[in-house]
C-alpha cells in the first residue's frame, strides 16, 4: 500500500493490525491543547496534579488500571492492564517554563503545533495515547504506561520507585521528542549536578579587607579549576552554570556558591569526576590573612542520572530501522549530550529506546513547535515496534 508520505509500504507477514491511520485525531487534539495549558514545572506540584488527573482519565478510558506511586513527595503515574506487561512506555509530565510566567497555549499551521512543552514532552505523552487507542485490545493489555514528574531535575527524588517499576517491565519505549531530523537516540550522556558553597568572612573593603576572607574570589579559582575538568574528545564536560555571592561591593563577599553540569558516557568518568569535584572543593586557592579564621567549603551532590550505552538500545534500534524502512520512513540515529529517564531503565539492566516522541523543534524554549507529520510517522513507527516486541515473547 502507499504510505502518507507517497512511498511503498512493504507490510510485515505476522504484521496484525492495518497501519492506515490518520495523523492526531481531533479528541488527541484537544488533549494536547489541554495539557499544553496547564503550567507544569517541575515545582508547579498543583500544576503537575492538574494534568495527571487528565492522564488518569484518558488511561481510565483506554481500559488500564491507573495507580499513583508516591516517593519524597514527589508522585509516579503507573498505567497497566496486566501482572505481566511486555513492553512500556515511559514519559515524563513536567516541563521547564516557570509557574510565575504567562502560559503559552497550543496554537497551530499548516505544517507544525505550538506551545509550552509540545514535544518535550504532552506531545510524546499523547502520542502513547492515540497509538495505544488503535491497538486491538490484545496488544493494548501487554503494555505497561510510567509518566514522571521530576524528570527534568534528574528524577532524584523518585529515583527508588522509579527503578522499581522499570525492573522486569520488559523492553522501554521512551517517548521524549527524537532530533530535528527524526534521528532516534541511540545512546546519552550521563548528568550529574554540583552545589559548592564556600564560607569566607566579611569585612570592611576598605578599612580592613585583610581582615575578610573573599568567598567569591576562592568559589572564582574553584571554577576555574572545575571548568578545567572538561575533556570533550572524552565526552566530558563541566559547566559552571551559577555563581552568587557577596552582598555589596564595598563588602569583602562572605558568602558565595555556585551549581556545576557534568555530563559524561562512562560511569567510572562520573565517579572519578565526583573524586576531583571534591578534591577542588576541599582545596582553599586564595590567601587567607584573617587572624583566627578558617575558611569552610562543602560540595553536595543535588541530581544524577545514568547515561544510555548503546549497548542497552542497539538491539530496539536495530529493529526500528527495519521497521520504518519497511514503512517508508528513513531514520538514523546517533549520540546525544543530554540525559532522560532512559539512562535510569538501562540501569536496570533493560533494553532501552529512545526518541520515539514527534519531533520538530525549540525545545525547552518558547518556541517548542512540533512537526505534525512526525507525529504520523512515530505513530506508525510505534504500533510496529509493539507488534514485533510482543510477538517475541509470545
Amino acid at each position: 500500500m502507499i504510505n502518507p508520505f507517497g512511498k511503498i509500504v512493504l507490510t510485515f507477514p505476522f504484521l496484525l493490525l492495518s497501519l492506515r491511520t490518520n495523523a492526531m485525531s481531533p479528541h488527541f487534539r484537544n488533549v494536547l491543547a489541554e495539557l499544553v495549558m496547564i503550567n507544569t514545572d517541575t515545582q508547579n506540584i498543583e500544576g503537575l496534579e492538574t494534568a495527571r488527573s487528565i492522564l488518569r482519565r484518558e488511561f481510565d478510558q483506554l481500559g488500564f488500571n491507573v495507580r499513583i506511586e508516591s516517593e519524597n513527595g514527589r508522585k509516579l503515574l503507573i498505567a497497566e492492564s496486566s501482572l505481566r506487561p511486555l513492553v512500556t512506555f515511559l514519559g515524563h509530565i513536567d516541563t521547564v517554563f516557570p509557574a510565575n510566567e504567562p502560559t503559552q497555549p497550543l496554537s497551530e499551521d499548516d505544517q507544525y503545533f505550538y506551545g509550552d512543552g509540545v514535544i518535550d514532552m504532552k506531545g510524546g505523552i499523547v502520542l502513547m495515547m492515540q497509538v495505544l487507542s488503535e491497538l486491538p485490545q490484545e496488544l493494548r493489555s501487554k503494555i505497561k504506561i510510567v509518566i514522571n514528574d521530576e524528570e527534568e531535575t534528574g528524577s532524584t527524588k523518585l529515583r527508588n520507585i522509579l527503578s522499581s517499576e522499570l525492573r522486569n517491565s520488559g523492553p522501554i519505549l521512551v517517548f521524549e521528542p527524537g532530533l530535528k531530523n527524526g534521528d532516534l537516540v541511540s545512546s546519552q550522556n550521563g548528568v550529574a549536578w554540583f552545589e559548592i558553597d564556600v564560607q569566607g568572612k566579611s569585612a570592611h573593603a576598605g578599612l580592613e579587607p585583610q581582615n575578610g576572607y573573599n568567598a567569591c574570589v576562592e568559589l572564582s579559582n574553584k571554577a576555574v579549576h572545575m571548568s578545567e575538568l572538561t575533556d570533550l574528545q572524552s565526552g566530558i564536560s563541566v559547566n559552571v552554570g551559577t555563581l552568587t555571592g557577596g552582598t555589596k561591593p564595598n563588602v569583602v563577599c562572605e558568602n558565595a556558591k555556585t551549581r556545576v553540569d557534568l555530563r559524561f558516557v562512562e560511569k567510572h568518568q562520573f565517579e572519578k569526576l565526583t573524586t576531583s569535584i571534591g578534591i577542588i572543593a576541599e582545596t582553599f586557592y586564595h590567601p587567607n590573612t584573617a587572624p583566627g579564621f578558617e575558611p569552610a567549603s562543602s560540595v553536595k551532590r543535588l541530581a544524577y542520572l545514568p547515561a544510555l550505552s548503546s549497548t542497552s538500545s542497539n538491539r530496539l534500534i536495530a529493529l526500528a530501522l527495519t521497521v520504518s524502512k519497511r514503512l517508508g520512513i528513513e531514520i538514523h540515529h546517533q549520540h546525544v549530550g543530554y540525559g532522560s529517564d532512559g539512562g535510569i531503565g538501562s540501569e536496570t539492566g533493560a533494553e532501552v529506546i529512545v526518541g520515539l516522541g514527534p519531533f520538530g523543534e525549540g525545545m525547552h524554549t518558547r518556541k517548542e513547535a512540533l512537526l505534525k507529520k512526525s507525529f504520523l510517522q512515530r505513530v506508525l513507527l510505534t504500533k510496529a515496534l509493539v507488534q514485533v516486541l510482543t510477538k517475541e515473547v509470545n
